[in-house]
C-alpha cells in the first residue's frame, strides 16, 4: 500500500469513528459557504463551541476606517437623532417668540502672559467649549495639570465677576469659546555644552474667554424639552435631597432633571403628549419661565435677608 492510499484509509477511519452530528454538519455547510452538508471543512471556531458564524462588522468604527462615506453616514445619523430630541410648537403665536438659538448677553474676559503655545490653547479650549461655566470649572479642576491654573483662574474670575458685578444668572452661563492671540515672546540666554550660550524664546500668549448667558426661551428648550442639564445641576439637587435641605415635595418639581432615568422618562412623556396633541409648547414655556423667575426672586430675597436688607417687591 502506497503512502497516498494509507492516508486515505486513515482519513476514512477517522470519519467513520467520529461522525459529525447533523446539526454540526449544517453549521459547517453554512460556515463554509456550501449548500451541501457533506463538506469536509472543519473550522476551528466550530470545534470550540457554538460561535460558528462570523459577526458582521459594524459600519461605525471610531479609530479605523474613518472614510468619507462612513463620515457622511455617521453625520446623517447624528443629525437625525439630534432632530428627534426636539419638540417644536404646532402653531404660530404672534405674541410669543418662536424657539431659536442665539442671543443673550456675552461677556469677554482676557488674560495675558500665558505660557501656552497656540496648539495647547486650542486643545484645552475644546474641553470647555459649549459647557456650562460651572461644569467647565469642575472639569479643569479635576485635571491634574499645573499649567492649567491660568485658565482655571480665568474661569473662576469670570464667574465671580458676572454674578457679583453684572448680576448675571449663574444657572444660564455657558462658555461660548476660548480664543488666543500671539504675544511678545520672552527671550533669555541658556547655557549649553562646551561653553556655548543660546537664545531661547518663551511665548507669552493671550487668552480671550467669552461667556454667554442663555435667554430664558432658549434655556427652557435646552433644559426642559431636550433635557440637556448641566452636570452640576442634578448633582446639587441630589445632594440637597440627601441632606434633607428641601422637602420631599421638591422631587415632583425636580423630576425632569434628577437622574438620567428621570430625564429619559420625562422626554418620553413629552413625546407622547406631543403626539396626542396634549402638549402646548407656548403655555408650558410661560408657566416654566414664571416659576423660574419666582425661584430667582426667592433666592435673591433670602440672600438679602441674611445680610439684614429688606426683601425686594414682587
Amino acid at each position: 500500500m502506497n503512502r497516498v492510499s494509507m492516508f486515505g484509509v486513515a482519513s476514512l477511519f477517522r470519519t467513520s469513528q467520529h461522525p459529525r452530528p447533523l446539526g454540526q454538519q449544517t453549521c459547517l455547510s453554512m460556515f463554509n459557504g456550501f449548500t451541501s452538508s457533506n463538506s469536509q471543512f472543519v473550522p476551528p471556531a466550530v470545534l470550540g463551541g457554538v460561535r460558528f458564524i462570523a459577526a458582521r462588522r459594524s459600519w461605525y468604527w471610531r479609530k479605523t476606517g474613518w472614510w468619507e462615506w462612513r463620515r457622511r453616514i455617521m453625520h446623517a445619523k447624528n443629525k437625525s437623532l439630534h432632530a428627534r430630541r426636539h419638540i417644536w410648537p404646532r402653531y404660530e403665536d404672534p405674541l410669543e417668540d418662536p424657539p431659536k438659538k442665539g442671543g443673550g448677553h456675552v461677556w469677554k474676559f482676557k488674560k495675558t502672559g500665558i505660557k501656552f503655545s497656540a496648539r495647547r490653547i486650542v486643545d484645552w479650549a475644546r474641553l470647555t467649549k459649549g459647557l456650562h461655566l460651572q461644569d467647565a470649572i469642575d472639569w479643569l479642576a479635576a485635571i491634574p495639570v499645573n499649567r492649567l491654573q491660568p485658565i482655571f483662574e480665568l474661569l473662576k474670575y469670570a464667574q465671580k465677576q458676572i454674578m457679583n458685578d453684572f448680576q448675571g444668572d449663574p444657572g444660564r452661563l455657558y462658555v461660548q469659546g476660548i480664543e488666543y492671540n500671539y504675544g511678545q515672546p520672552l527671550k533669555y540666554l541658556r547655557y549649553h555644552a562646551r561653553g556655548h550660550f543660546g537664545l531661547v524664546r518663551s511665548w507669552r500668549n493671550t487668552i480671550i474667554l467669552r461667556v454667554r448667558e442663555l435667554p430664558l426661551n432658549e434655556y427652557y428648550h435646552r433644559l426642559y424639552v431636550m433635557a440637556k442639564c448641566p452636570r452640576s445641576l442634578p448633582m446639587d439637587m441630589r445632594v440637597a435631597l440627601h441632606e434633607k435641605r428641601v422637602g420631599p415635595e421638591a422631587i415632583r418639581e425636580w423630576w425632569p432633571y434628577l437622574t438620567a432615568s428621570t430625564r429619559f422618562k420625562h422626554r418620553k412623556n413629552l413625546k407622547w403628549l406631543d403626539c396626542t396633541r396634549q402638549f402646548d409648547y407656548y403655555s408650558t414655556r410661560r408657566d416654566w419661565i414664571t416659576r423660574y423667575q419666582a425661584n430667582l426672586l426667592r433666592r435673591t430675597n433670602e440672600m438679602r435677608q441674611s445680610r439684614g436688607l429688606a426683601p425686594l417687591a414682587q
